[in-house]
């Protein structure tokens, strides 16, 4: 996007679906705010190699996701915070992807639905991340292999557990150092 814009205009601007699959999308300094129920605010579905740097979303509408990466690889968001109700990150890769899905640089990920105050997913601004499907236990390779992340292991292997308790969220997959 070279003209930045307050509002998304659908007379000028084209959704992603239409832009040719071959380009490399990035996108910087993007804040999107306001209530989104029962829904994601960014979606980014079938595009390889796009790129988010300085994002900033904070949706506080009843049920609202962040961002939802689906059949991607290969994308980056680098810089800034998702605060959702619900989750802030949710990434449904293909069973067949061997690389790495979503890489993450200096992100915080807030979420308020998950427990009665706001629980902060990720905050390691210093550690980069990598969702990618080898992390799927073989179990959940069925179809339903949406990422909700309620885990996360850092490069050095450690790992913070977001919620009090792990067992009451769907754990698809988790947060593996940078490949």
């Amino acid at each position: 996007m070279e003209e930045p814009a307050d509002e998304y205009d659908p007379q000028w601007m084209p959704s992603l679906e239409h832009l040719p699959t071959h380009w490399d999308l990035i996108f910087q300094n993007v804040t999107v705010d306001g209530r989104s129920p029962n829904t994601e605010a960014i979606r980014v579905e079938g595009r390889d190699n796009c790129r988010f740097q300085n994002l900033t979303v904070d949706v506080d509408g009843p049920n609202s996701n962040g961002v939802h990466f689906r059949n991607v690889a290969n994308c980056h968001v680098d810089g800034g915070s998702i605060n959702a109700s619900r989750y802030p990150l949710l990434v449904r890769f293909a069973p067949d992807l061997t690389e790495c899905a979503v890489h993450f640089d200096g992100m915080e990920l807030q979420s308020t639905q998950l427990a009665d105050s706001g629980v902060e997913l990720a905050a390691d601004r210093d550690a980069p991340y990598c969702v990618g499907s080898k992390t799927l236990p073989d179990d959940r390779l069925d179809g339903t292999n949406t990422l909700a992340l309620t885990n996360a292991t850092s490069e050095t292997g450690s790992t913070v557990s977001s919620t009090e308790s792990t067992e009451r969220y769907d754990l698809y997959g988790t947060w593996v150092g940078d490949m």
